[in-house]
């Protein structure tokens, strides 16, 4: 008897994955490092949403080779890392504050009314300032309660949050410090008019970020190809984790005009948190 012949079937390949995230606020403290500051009249504050579209940028040029873009994404990870260790050292200080007398049990505040951001960012930098702004509104809980009960008094709660936000804020703020400029390792190679620009924009390439030797933990794979193009050139597509189309000129500008802004922000900014 011989047997059936096998049927082949075409196999449907899973489509994109999707998640939701977001982040729970529940003090006012917290909520304006989330949304940061852009008033006529008044010194910028870069807040995590900001951050996190700046990121994107500096992310998509490491993708292409930008080894400027390597280097702050590196500098932005140890900016990060040295805040939650700050805030992760005065949280368990409160902790154990509050906890030092076992017969008078204190619950933490929380907000009757948090509230919600969405969280979606297009790389993982922007979720982990989401982290240092989840980390801080924590601290803010604690600091709120600690000086209610009599634990701290307001001077130093003033003094802590003042200082603990000032250092998230300036975790932000080194994202603006890299500038777009089209440079790839290959251009800085062979000394081309846009490695000089990349240079006189951002000081000299250190020379382990020309050889690879130092990436940021977080640091995208490198995609071989054109580099990005300006805003005065044609816009290309955003790409996505499959295809090697190139970003949307929109979110990386060059225009002289805008820069001109952006670098006006980023002088009054660093005015701010000094």
């Amino acid at each position: 008897m011989t047997e059936p012949p096998l049927i082949t079937r075409k196999t449907k390949t899973p489509g994109p994955l999707r998640s939701n995230s977001h982040l729970v606020i529940h003090t006012r403290q917290a909520q304006r490092l989330v949304e940061g500051r852009s008033e006529p009249g008044k010194p910028p504050i870069f807040g995590m949403l900001s951050f996190g579209r700046k990121m994107r940028s500096v992310w998509l040029s490491s993708e292409h080779d930008d080894p400027y873009a390597d280097w702050y994404l590196l500098q932005v990870e140890a900016a990060i890392g040295e805040s939650h260790s700050l805030l992760q050292q005065n949280i368990r200080d409160l902790c154990s504050r509050i906890s030092a007398t076992p017969s008078v049990h204190i619950d933490i505040s929380i907000s009757g009314e948090p509230i919600t951001v969405p969280l979606a960012f297009a790389n993982p930098y922007g979720y982990m300032g989401a982290y240092l702004v989840a980390d801080f509104d924590e601290l803010a809980r604690l600091v709120l309660t600690a000086r209610h009960v009599g634990l701290i008094d307001r001077k130093y709660a003033e003094t802590l949050l003042q200082t603990c936000a000032t250092t998230v804020r300036r975790s932000f703020h080194k994202s603006t410090q890299w500038q777009y400029s089209g440079v790839t390792r290959d251009d800085v190679r062979s000394g081309t008019a846009v490695a000089k620009k990349a240079a006189d924009l951002m000081g000299p390439l250190p020379a382990e970020y020309l050889s690879l030797a130092v990436r940021a933990k977080c640091a995208p794979a490198i995609r071989k190809a054109e580099p990005l193009l300006a805003s005065s050139q044609k816009p290309h597509k955003v790409p996505d984790e499959e295809s090697g189309s190139r970003p949307n000129a929109d979110t990386i500008s060059d225009d002289p005009s805008e820069l001109a802004n952006q670098n006006a922000k980023q002088k009054a900014e660093e005015i701010r948190i000094a």
